[in-house]
C-alpha cells in the first residue's frame, strides 16, 4: 500500500480525537474547577472594589496552588493520555491494523503527538483566558502558570510515550512509567541505607540533598517542587524564579529528546512485540537483573529494619545450624514480636496513654527511664495475653512453615 508522506494524517487525527475526547474533556473540566471557578468565587467584584490588595493576594494564592497542582495532574495525565493514544501497541490485531494504515510510522507518531499536545495547549490557553475574566488576575502569574503547565505536561507526556515504546503490554507501560519517575530517588535511598549500615558516622539523607543534586534532576517531581518551594519562600509567589525557568528549560529540552527517542523506537519497533512485557529483547535481561537487585536489596533492608526494631535478629541467627525445634522457636518469637509491633503501631496513642498512666508523674527527664521500662514490660505482657488464646494456631503456623521431613 502506498504510504503518504506528510507531517500528520487528518483521518488519523480525527480518529485520535474521537477516541480520546473524554480524556481531553475531563482534563479541561478538572482545570476549570481548580483555576477559573475558584477565581470567580474567590475574587468577587465587590472584593476588588473594596479591597483590591486582598483580591490580588487571593488571586495570586489561587494561581500558586494551581501551579503546584500542575505537577501532579500532568504526572497522571501524561501516562494516561500516552497509554490511550498508543494502546493499540498492546494488541497484535491493533498493531497490524495501524501499521497497515496508508501513512508512514513517522507520520502516525507525529499525528498522535500533535493531537494530544494540541488539545492540551488549547485547553490550557482557554483556562488561562477564563481565569482572567475575574478581573483580579495578575497576567505575569497567569502566563507563568501557562508556561509551567505546558512544559510539565510535555515532559511527562513524552516520558509516558517513551515507556509505551519500550513495553508491549498496557500494565507494563504504567509500571515502567512509575519506575522511571522513582528509580533515581529509590537508588539514592538504598545507597544511603547501605552506607549507614557500613559507616556509622554517615548522616547524609535524601532530605539534605540540594536542588542541583543529580538525583533531584532525575526526579522531576522533586526538583519542580523544590523550585516552587523556594519561590514561595522568597516571597515571589507564583512568578517563576530564575531557578524555575532553568528547570523548565532543561526539562523542555529533555522532553524534546524523549520525543525524538520515542519516534525512533516507534520506527524500529517490531509488530510481533505486541503483548510482550518488553518490546526489545536486549532490554529483558537488563530489566530482570535491575528489578532483582533493587527489589531484593530494598526488601532485604525493610525486613532487616523490621527485625532489628523487634529484636528478632539474634533469635533468627541463633537458630542457624540447629534443629527444627530451634527454628520453630525463633519463628514463633518473630511472629510474636512482629504482630505485637504492628498492633502497637496501630494503637500507639492509646499505648502511650497506658504507659503514662502506669508510670510515676514528674519532670520528663526524671521519669523517662521508668516510662521506657514500663513500655517494654507492658508491650510484652499485652502481647502474651493477646497470643495466649491463639497458641494452638501459632503452633500449627510454625509447624507448617518448618515441617518435618517425610520418612522414607
Amino acid at each position: 500500500m502506498l504510504l503518504t508522506k506528510s507531517c500528520f494524517n487528518p483521518a488519523l487525527l480525527r480518529s485520535d480525537l474521537r477516541r480520546c475526547w473524554p480524556l481531553f474533556a475531563g482534563y479541561t473540566f478538572l482545570w476549570f474547577l481548580i483555576l477559573p471557578l475558584r477565581m470567580w468565587n474567590g475574587v468577587a467584584a465587590d472584593l476588588q472594589a473594596s479591597h483590591p490588595e486582598d483580591a490580588r493576594r487571593v488571586a495570586l494564592e489561587i494561581i500558586g496552588n494551581a501551579t503546584t497542582a500542575a505537577i501532579w495532574i500532568h504526572l497522571i495525565f501524561g501516562i494516561v493520555l500516552a497509554m490511550a493514544l498508543f494502546s493499540y501497541l498492546s494488541s497484535a490485531r491493533g498493531t497490524y491494523g495501524m501499521h497497515s494504515f496508508p501513512a508512514s510510522r513517522g507520520c502516525q507518531f507525529r499525528t498522535h503527538v500533535l493531537s494530544c499536545v494540541g488539545c492540551v495547549a488549547v485547553s490550557n490557553v482557554l483556562i488561562c483566558l477564563l481565569s482572567a475574566q475575574s478581573g483580579g488576575t495578575h497576567w505575569g502569574a497567569s502566563l507563568s502558570w501557562l508556561v509551567f503547565s505546558l512544559v510539565t505536561f510535555l515532559l511527562f507526556f513524552s516520558l509516558g510515550i517513551f515507556c509505551c515504546m519500550l513495553c508491549g503490554w498496557l500494565p507494563a507501560m504504567a509500571v515502567a512509567y512509575g519506575a522511571v519517575n522513582c528509580v533515581a530517588i529509590f537508588c539514592r535511598i538504598l545507597a544511603g541505607a547501605m552506607c549507614s549500615i557500613f559507616y556509622p558516622s554517615y548522616n547524609d539523607t535524601v532530605l539534605s540533598m540540594g536542588r542541583n543534586h543529580i538525583v533531584a534532576w532525575l526526579t522531576p517531581v522533586l526538583r519542580l517542587h523544590q523550585d516552587l518551594y523556594e519561590m514561595y519562600k522568597d516571597g515571589s509567589g507564583p512568578l517563576l524564579s530564575a531557578s524555575a525557568w532553568k528547570s523548565l528549560l532543561v526539562y523542555g529540552i529533555g522532553a524534546l529528546v524523549l520525543l525524538v527517542a520515542g519516534a525512533l523506537l516507534y520506527r524500529i519497533r517490531r509488530s510481533e512485540a505486541s503483548g510482550d512485557t518488553l518490546s526489545f529483547r536486549p532490554l529483558r535481561p537488563v530489566v530482570r537483573w535491575a528489578v532483582g537487585l533493587l527489589g531484593g536489596l530494598g526488601l532485604g533492608l525493610v525486613l532487616t529494619g523490621m527485625l532489628n526494631c523487634t529484636y528478632n535478629t539474634p533469635a533468627l541467627l541463633a537458630c542457624i545450624g540447629q534443629g527444627k525445634d530451634a527454628a520453630r522457636a525463633a519463628l514463633a518469637h518473630s511472629c510474636f514480636n512482629l504482630s505485637g509491633s504492628l498492633l502497637a503501631a496501630v494503637l500507639l496513642p492509646w499505648f502511650v496513654r497506658l504507659v503514662e498512666f502506669i508510670s510515676p508523674k514528674g519532670p520528663e527527664l526524671e521519669v523517662i527511664s521508668r516510662q521506657i521500662a514500663n513500655a517494654h514490660t507492658a508491650f510484652n505482657v499485652c502481647c502474651a495475653l493477646l497470643w495466649l488464646p491463639f497458641l494452638p494456631w501459632m503452633v500449627r503456623l510454625v509447624c507448617a512453615l518448618v515441617p518435618e521431613k517425610e520418612k522414607k
